[in-house]
């Protein structure tokens, strides 16, 4: 095996190890509770390396009587307007809350784990 098939391969499987760790993530919620939060405010991280902005939402939400915040991991280049009504997934324990959204597994599990399975195929196809 030449060492660019060898490189495919383990880059690769770092692929597929980083979308099996942000499933693992939603997995440990997936016995948690959906509750609806608000905007409350976004937070402005410049991003040098990529030479923009990153705004991730500061969101709060209820659960029975108590309120709570948090700050999404998931920033966008664009921000979200203050006081947009949204999903939050928050684990059974009542930590780990996040925003429930579809493309937030897709772009980090799916994706991905994809883009692994095709850098291991093309890394067994390159021929020394």
């Amino acid at each position: 095996m030449s060492l660019l098939a060898i490189a495919f391969v383990v880059f690769g499987l770092a692929f597929i190890a980083l979308g099996v760790a942000h499933e693992f993530t939603w997995f440990r919620r997936r016995g948690g509770v959906a509750v609806k939060g608000v905007v409350v405010e976004i937070i402005k991280d410049h991003a040098p390396s990529e030479g923009g902005a990153c705004y991730s939402p500061k969101i709060e939400y209820s659960i029975g009587e108590e309120t709570r915040c948090f700050v999404s991991k998931y920033g966008a280049s664009v921000p979200i307007p203050v006081g947009t009504l949204v999903d939050v997934l928050v684990s059974s324990e009542g930590k780990e809350p996040e925003v429930l959204t579809s493309g937030n597994r897709l772009i980090f599990s799916v994706i991905p784990i994809a883009f692994g399975l095709l850098f291991i195929v093309a890394g067994f196809g390159i021929r020394p």
